[in-house]
């Protein structure tokens, strides 16, 4: 009965893994599709409306979002902007170290040109090793804990929606210390703001 009840949990775990594989493969998918229509976009109103959708887990993990000043108007799509924060502040929540309160920082930085507009999204997480930094924009390679649920293709999704915006995004991470993620993306015309 053990055998059989072994042989039950292995398939069990393997579909999982199959139906995760497909939901990143399909996710994946779906951006290299998304049309590319741009608009003026405040960053901290899309910050604010991601902080909202994770609240309850912030509130459970003890964690602060604190963004140091206003954010930057970006040309942009809406949709695929919440995609990138969502992302970003979701894995900040999954990888944090769960023995201290995990504090996100958002914050402008300075840009290239002046046609664009930076911003960086930091985390006092496990943070990533340098072994695996080359690997987190890459569809199925986790740079994080096996343990821990997750398809592998949410920062690829995260690159692949940043360039499609005219964007490029960063990384740097210390273990045990944190990441911090930066994006450039073009700045929307003064006029818009």
């Amino acid at each position: 009965a053990s055998v059989l009840s072994d042989a039950t949990n292995y398939m069990a775990k393997a579909a999982a893994r199959l139906e995760q594989l497909v939901s990143g493969v399909l996710e994946l998918a779906r951006v290299s599709a998304t049309e590319r229509s741009l608009e003026p976009i405040r960053l901290g109103e899309i910050v604010s409306e991601v902080v909202e959708e994770y609240k309850q887990q912030l509130d459970q993990s003890s964690a602060k979002v604190t963004t140091l000043a206003e954010l930057p108007y970006v040309l942009g799509n809406r949709t695929q902007l919440y995609q990138v924060f969502s992302n970003l502040i979701g894995n900040a929540i999954k990888y944090r170290i769960p023995d201290r309160p995990l504090i996100i920082s958002i914050a402008p930085e300075k840009a290239s040109s002046r046609r664009r507009a930076s911003v960086s999204v930091r985390d006092n997480g496990r943070g990533i090793s340098p072994k695996n930094l080359d690997l987190v924009f890459k569809p199925f390679n986790r740079a994080g804990e096996s343990a821990i649920d997750g398809s592998g293709v949410g920062l690829a999704c995260v690159h692949r929606l940043v360039g499609k915006l005219g964007g490029s995004i960063d990384v740097e991470s210390a273990e045990g210390c944190g990441t911090a993620f930066t994006l450039e993306l073009r700045r929307a015309p003064e006029s818009s703001t």
